[in-house]
Protein backbone atom coordinates (compact mmCIF):
# COMPACT_ATOMS: atom_id res chain seq x y z
CA UNK A 1 0.00 0.00 0.00
CA UNK A 2 2.63 2.26 0.70
CA UNK A 3 4.69 1.42 -2.46
CA UNK A 4 1.16 2.71 -4.23
CA UNK A 5 1.18 5.50 -2.70
CA UNK A 6 4.77 6.40 -3.18
CA UNK A 7 4.16 5.71 -6.83
CA UNK A 8 1.01 8.23 -6.87
CA UNK A 9 2.79 10.88 -5.40
CA UNK A 10 5.49 10.76 -7.94
CA UNK A 11 3.39 10.66 -10.23
CA UNK A 12 1.27 13.83 -9.20
CA UNK A 13 4.86 15.40 -8.58
CA UNK A 14 5.88 14.27 -12.21
CA UNK A 15 3.10 15.48 -14.05
CA UNK A 16 2.86 18.76 -11.71
CA UNK A 17 6.32 20.08 -13.36
CA UNK A 18 6.06 18.98 -16.40
CA UNK A 19 6.61 22.54 -18.89
CA UNK A 20 3.77 23.44 -21.36
CA UNK A 21 6.05 24.67 -24.49
CA UNK A 22 3.22 26.26 -25.23
CA UNK A 23 2.55 28.47 -22.77
CA UNK A 24 6.53 29.14 -22.69
CA UNK A 25 6.18 30.20 -26.63
CA UNK A 26 3.75 32.92 -26.05
CA UNK A 27 5.97 34.28 -23.65
CA UNK A 28 8.65 34.83 -25.80
CA UNK A 29 9.08 37.71 -28.10
CA UNK A 30 10.07 37.24 -32.12
CA UNK A 31 13.09 38.91 -32.64
CA UNK A 32 13.22 38.02 -36.30
CA UNK A 33 10.39 39.77 -37.12
CA UNK A 34 9.98 42.20 -39.57
CA UNK A 35 9.46 45.24 -37.47
CA UNK A 36 12.22 43.99 -34.33
CA UNK A 37 14.92 46.07 -33.42
CA UNK A 38 14.96 49.69 -32.66
CA UNK A 39 13.16 52.92 -34.74
CA UNK A 40 13.87 56.27 -35.17
CA UNK A 41 11.14 58.67 -36.12
CA UNK A 42 12.36 60.40 -39.23
CA UNK A 43 11.44 63.96 -39.37
CA UNK A 44 12.01 65.41 -35.89
CA UNK A 45 14.52 62.67 -34.47
CA UNK A 46 12.73 62.75 -31.09
CA UNK A 47 11.24 59.87 -30.43
CA UNK A 48 12.61 56.32 -31.03
CA UNK A 49 10.13 52.70 -30.33
CA UNK A 50 12.16 50.09 -29.21
CA UNK A 51 10.03 46.48 -30.22
CA UNK A 52 12.80 44.33 -28.43
CA UNK A 53 10.61 44.55 -25.24
CA UNK A 54 9.99 41.34 -23.77
CA UNK A 55 6.42 39.48 -24.07
CA UNK A 56 5.97 39.13 -20.87
CA UNK A 57 5.38 43.15 -19.80
CA UNK A 58 1.68 41.96 -21.43
CA UNK A 59 0.79 40.73 -18.14
CA UNK A 60 0.40 43.93 -16.57
CA UNK A 61 -2.64 44.04 -19.08
CA UNK A 62 -6.03 44.53 -17.25
CA UNK A 63 -7.20 41.55 -19.49
CA UNK A 64 -5.80 38.86 -22.05
CA UNK A 65 -4.15 40.29 -25.02
CA UNK A 66 -4.46 38.65 -28.37
CA UNK A 67 -2.10 35.57 -28.97
CA UNK A 68 -0.06 38.06 -31.62
CA UNK A 69 0.43 40.96 -29.21
CA UNK A 70 3.72 42.20 -28.53
CA UNK A 71 5.20 45.37 -26.30
CA UNK A 72 7.47 48.24 -27.69
CA UNK A 73 8.88 50.74 -25.38
CA UNK A 74 9.11 54.47 -26.90
CA UNK A 75 11.45 56.86 -25.94
CA UNK A 76 10.44 60.52 -26.23
CA UNK A 77 12.28 63.97 -25.52
CA UNK A 78 9.82 65.66 -23.59
CA UNK A 79 8.12 68.74 -25.34
CA UNK A 80 6.50 72.11 -23.65
CA UNK A 81 2.89 71.30 -23.87
CA UNK A 82 0.36 74.93 -24.58
CA UNK A 83 -0.16 75.23 -20.75
CA UNK A 84 3.51 75.51 -20.41
CA UNK A 85 3.82 71.88 -18.66
CA UNK A 86 6.75 69.55 -20.01
CA UNK A 87 5.11 66.24 -21.79
CA UNK A 88 6.40 63.17 -23.30
CA UNK A 89 4.67 60.70 -25.45
CA UNK A 90 7.09 58.15 -23.98
CA UNK A 91 5.96 55.07 -22.78
CA UNK A 92 5.46 51.31 -22.83
CA UNK A 93 2.90 49.84 -25.34
CA UNK A 94 1.01 46.94 -26.30
CA UNK A 95 0.29 46.22 -29.77
CA UNK A 96 -0.99 43.78 -32.36
CA UNK A 97 -1.11 43.69 -35.77
CA UNK A 98 -4.37 42.72 -37.91
CA UNK A 99 -4.54 43.36 -41.54
CA UNK A 100 -2.74 46.79 -42.68
CA UNK A 101 -3.34 48.29 -39.28
CA UNK A 102 -1.54 48.09 -35.73
CA UNK A 103 -3.87 48.01 -32.57
CA UNK A 104 -2.18 50.08 -29.80
CA UNK A 105 -2.46 50.13 -26.35
CA UNK A 106 -0.41 52.88 -24.08
CA UNK A 107 -0.33 51.10 -20.72
CA UNK A 108 -0.60 54.96 -18.86
CA UNK A 109 -3.71 56.22 -20.48
CA UNK A 110 -5.67 53.81 -22.88
CA UNK A 111 -9.06 52.05 -21.79
CA UNK A 112 -8.41 50.70 -25.01
CA UNK A 113 -6.44 49.41 -28.24
CA UNK A 114 -7.03 52.07 -31.19
CA UNK A 115 -6.17 50.89 -34.71
CA UNK A 116 -3.60 52.98 -36.89
CA UNK A 117 -2.69 52.33 -40.43
CA UNK A 118 0.44 50.09 -40.53
CA UNK A 119 2.75 49.79 -43.89
CA UNK A 120 6.54 47.99 -43.40
CA UNK A 121 9.02 48.55 -46.02
CA UNK A 122 11.41 45.81 -45.21
CA UNK A 123 14.40 47.28 -48.10
CA UNK A 124 13.97 50.73 -46.93
CA UNK A 125 14.11 49.50 -43.64
CA UNK A 126 11.65 51.85 -42.47
CA UNK A 127 7.66 51.62 -40.97
CA UNK A 128 4.80 53.69 -41.79
CA UNK A 129 2.29 54.39 -39.19
CA UNK A 130 -0.72 56.83 -38.26
CA UNK A 131 0.08 59.29 -35.74
CA UNK A 132 -0.33 57.45 -32.24
CA UNK A 133 0.91 60.15 -29.86
CA UNK A 134 1.18 63.59 -29.67
CA UNK A 135 4.42 65.85 -30.33
CA UNK A 136 3.76 69.80 -32.46
CA UNK A 137 4.73 69.37 -36.06
CA UNK A 138 4.36 66.02 -36.55
CA UNK A 139 2.51 65.09 -39.73
CA UNK A 140 -0.70 62.50 -39.26
CA UNK A 141 1.41 59.55 -40.82
CA UNK A 142 4.72 59.02 -38.96
CA UNK A 143 8.15 57.45 -40.79
CA UNK A 144 10.26 55.25 -38.43
CA UNK A 145 13.83 53.90 -40.04
CA UNK A 146 15.38 51.03 -38.16
CA UNK A 147 18.74 52.20 -36.42
CA UNK A 148 19.27 48.63 -34.78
Amino acid sequence: MRLMYCLMTMLVLGAACKKDKSDQELQSYDVNGPYAGVWVESSMQKDTLNFNAPKTMLEQLPWRPPSNAGVFIMGSEAFKAGDGSNKSPGGVYAYYLKNDSLYIYNYYNSSNYTGYEFKVDPTEKTITIGRFYERPGLSDELKFRQIR
